[in-house]
């Protein structure tokens, strides 16, 4: 025999008793491992912890290559026998490459699927799209979908989404860029068991899914062909009466003609009795007409925006008022004293002073003042937030006339961005406020409240009473970021106290509990000359106490 032939057997044989050894090593290792706690763990609760590491990662943002958790597979021979074998574990469908997608498809058996497909730009579609493909032929076992797609290609794959969906009760749509707004049926109508619907900026009827049974509902961004005018909104919320959370952010038309009809005010009303969170950014008359025929339970929280109409005027807000009025003064009196209305946040720099923001809070004093340039979170004890867009009139008059429609009666905390600096403001919309207690102002110029602050009752000069006195409560007036006015010479006797300091000062002065305290403000110095013209400036105020 050849000695290369020789050597080739040798080593062949060499090969073949590693390769046993190798089995021996292995099988002494799960023997090994076998003594560790973790491996005595039962089958059932070892997959539980697994199906729990697949489901976090699915909720997160992913990078579109197979999931870290996959890892539990390799670790050793009985986590991957405890994986294979579990068909929920595999249920998890991301956007992946297709090799991955199919293998999870496969191993997930017949359970029902939880599928997520995001793609950011369009030139990700060919590369994932046969992925995408192979998850949609699966819709009848799809309980939980969501799609994040490029405008421009979603109609090819919402056309795959035509058979019915009897597990579905998830849905989440949402297409970027610019979509068809043909209208797209999807799944025969046919959606039994439907329980969260959200869709953005997406051409779908409502009618493409049974809402019965439905408990969220989130629509926003609706292309302008296919927004709902309020009747027919109306019409379909009378058939959902599970509702809990309920958004329409830019989803509806134009409500003018229905408010002012005649079988407006005779319309019967709508009860959503489980209704907890309604977020609606519509325009004004939508707003209000929604508002005035849908009636929730006392404890819900509402998030709204009311949107400019070429039409606008101060009778249309005058409309809003009383609805806002009327309903939380009635879920005031179902409600115990701790979910009444005690601070109040307005801010009138978000953008610009067109775009004034209410945030009505049941918490203690200044607490909410981080949400005033946002959208409120919800669960954080503010029960209202109101935001105006492109309010083109009276700004100041719609404050004051939402303020004054409020149940404001136990308000103790007022903080003020940008405030309004006529008195007549002041003393409309909170004089009559007994137990405000902290007024706090933010930026811009000092309104004229000196006057109103400066407490002479004891010498009964202009026979006030008590309950004529501006904020009788007040503890503490807080200024920061504001500018003063030059504190008036020495020669002016006039009695008029101005937006200066020192009047501040002096105002306060007379009540025994309030204290003034300003941080970083400043006093506007002005020369009266036109030669010193130059040397108009301000001088600073640093932080201090006065009280």
């Amino acid at each position: 025999m050849p000695a290369n032939d020789m050597e080739t057997i040798a080593l062949a044989r060499i090969e073949t008793e590693i390769l046993k050894q190798k089995l021996v090593l292995s099988n002494l290792y799960t023997r090994k491992n076998s003594f560790s706690f973790v491996s005595r763990l039962p089958t059932e609760i070892l997959a539980t912890i697994f199906i729990l590491c697949a489901r976090d990662y699915h909720s997160e943002d992913q990078n579109h290559s197979p999931p870290t958790w996959l890892n539990v597979s390799y670790v050793c021979y009985h986590w991957r026998e405890v994986a294979l074998n579990c068909p929920t574990l595999w249920t998890y469908v991301s956007t992946m490459p297709h090799r991955w997608t199919e293998e999870f498809l496969d191993r997930s058996k017949k359970a029902i699927l939880k599928i997520r497909i995001k793609l950011l730009y369009v030139y990700h579609v060919p590369q994932w799209w046969n992925s995408v493909e192979k998850a949609m032929h699966h819709v009848e076992r799809i309980q939980e979908l969501s799609l994040d797609l490029p405008g421009t290609h979603s109609n090819k794959v919402l056309l795959m989404l035509s058979s019915r969906a009897p597990c579905l009760q998830n849905l989440k749509i949402s297409l970027r860029d610019y979509p068809s707004e043909s209208p797209v049926v999807l799944f025969d109508g046919d959606t039994p068991a439907l329980r969260a619907l959200e869709l953005s900026n997406c051409p779908v009827p409502l009618s493409s899914f049974k809402l019965s049974g439905l408990t969220t509902l989130k629509l926003c961004r609706v292309p302008p062909r296919l927004r709902h005018n309020i009747e027919e909104l109306l019409a379909t919320l009378s058939c959902m009466q599970d509702l809990v959370q309920l958004y329409l952010d830019r989803a509806l038309t134009n409500a003018t003609g229905f408010v002012f009809n005649a079988a407006f005010n005779t319309l019967q009303k709508i009860y959503l009795p489980h209704l907890s969170r309604l977020l609606i950014a519509a325009p004004l008359s939508t707003l209000t007409a929604l508002l005035s025929c849908v009636n929730v339970p006392s404890d819900a929280e509402f998030r709204l925006e009311c949107q400019s109409e070429a039409d606008s005027s101060l009778d249309g807000y005058s409309l809003l008022s009383p609805v806002l009025g009327q309903r939380f003064s009635v879920a005031e009196n179902h409600a115990p004293s701790s979910q009444a209305i005690h601070s109040l946040v307005i801010d009138s720099t978000t953008w610009n002073e067109k775009y004034p923001r209410l945030t009505f809070g049941t918490s203690g004093r200044d607490h909410i003042s981080h949400f005033s340039k946002s959208r409120a979170e919800w669960g954080c004890n503010v029960p209202l937030q109101i935001a105006f867009e492109e309010v083109r009139i009276d700004r100041d008059r719609i404050i004051s006339d939402i303020c004054c429609s409020m149940p404001l009666t136990h308000l103790q905390s007022i903080h003020v961005f940008h405030p309004p600096t006529s008195s007549a403001f002041w003393m409309r919309t909170f004089g009559h406020l007994q137990d405000l207690r902290y007024i706090k102002l933010s930026q811009g110029d000092m309104p004229e409240l000196a006057s109103l602050l400066y407490d002479d009752c004891a010498e009964d000069q202009d026979g006030r009473t008590p309950n004529q006195i501006f904020a009788p409560a007040l503890e503490e007036l807080e200024v920061v970021d504001i500018t003063f006015a030059a504190d008036p010479p020495e020669w002016d006797t006039t009695d008029t106290l101005g937006t200066d300091l020192l009047s501040l000062q002096d105002a306060i002065s007379t009540r025994e509990q309030a204290r003034l305290i300003t941080t970083r403000c400043v006093v506007d110095v002005e020369s009266d000359s036109e030669e010193d013209e130059a040397s108009y400036g301000c001088s600073c105020c640093d932080a201090s106490r006065w009280g």
